[in-house]
């Protein structure tokens, strides 16, 4: 049998809405091509907050590919945002939106998972006895997203904040000289940095999971993908990570800042997937 579940209140069908709380907790998690699914999917409900477009009708409204928006709909399930009905091969799903009462919000036990996941995935080892079933089937780059927007949402809880405010005063006496070399340091002033490339590096990295050791492996790679960010500098942050993540997902090659901007501008649903080769553009 199905379980229950409530929908959200009825509203009228010349606007949409959302709720105050979604954009309060899911912007600071959630990517935004899943907050512009979620969107598209509050413009299609009708009065019950149901709505059945079909894939390809949901890549008109975003411009996405159809790959990027079935992984950002499990993400909305698995946060109880939506709920799907499949209704058979030949028939398109149905959504409801799902009342906030129902919302998972226990973003710390959540952020454990979602390490646990990522863990057993990158080791490939055995997926049967995890336990959370709905996040088996999350892309390792959806993953890695999740988990970065997560911690930096617990970084800045206030618990932290207070503690980091008080290792801080009890080594203000401690003076050094040389500040040993921190990645994670650098990598959140590259995200904040008003340079677009820098910032572009930045998404390349956290999506690669680069992790340096020292400054002098920084330099290195900071020069060498120098280029090809400033030649993105005009597409967005959407647009990167989702030609990034076709070539992590549907294709079989080592590819690098460079690749990218080789399919920036391609159509990648027409695209057979590419095997056995390194891509670059110069």
């Amino acid at each position: 049998m199905n379980k229950e579940f409530e929908v959200r209140n009825k509203r009228k069908q010349d606007w949409f809405w959302t709720d105050d709380e979604f954009v309060d907790d899911f912007f600071k998690i959630l990517d935004g091509n899943t907050i512009k699914i979620y969107f598209t999917l509050c413009r299609l409900a009708d009065k019950n907050q149901k709505c059945y477009p079909s894939i390809r009708k949901i890549r008109e409204l975003t411009g996405l590919s159809a790959s990027t928006i079935c992984d950002r709909l499990k993400v909305l399930e698995f946060f109880k945002l939506i709920k799907r009905q499949r209704t058979g091969k030949t028939c398109n799903n149905r959504y409801y939106l799902l009342d906030k009462s129902q919302w998972k919000k226990n973003f710390k036990e959540i952020f454990k998972q979602l390490q646990e996941i990522k863990e057993i995935k990158e080791n490939k080892s055995d997926l049967k006895d995890f336990k959370i079933s709905d996040l088996k089937d999350f892309k390792i780059t959806t993953l890695n997203l999740l988990i970065h927007y997560l911690k930096i949402l617990n970084s800045n809880s206030k618990e932290n904040i207070i503690e980091r405010k008080t290792q801080k005063k009890g080594m203000s006496s401690v003076k050094t000289d040389d500040e040993p070399f921190s990645f994670n340091k650098k990598l959140k002033e590259m995200e904040k940095d008003k340079r677009r490339h820098i910032h572009i590096i930045s998404i390349y990295w956290k999506y690669k999971g680069i992790m340096l050791e020292n400054k002098e492996q920084y330099q290195a790679l900071l020069k060498r993908d120098l280029r090809p960010a400033r030649l993105l500098t005009g597409f967005t942050d959407d647009r990167i990570i989702e030609v990034m993540e076709w070539l992590e997902e549907e294709n079989d090659i080592k590819w690098t800042l460079e690749t990218v901007f080789k399919y920036i501008t391609e159509d990648l649903d027409n695209i057979k997937p590419i095997k056995g080769r390194f891509i670059s553009n110069y």
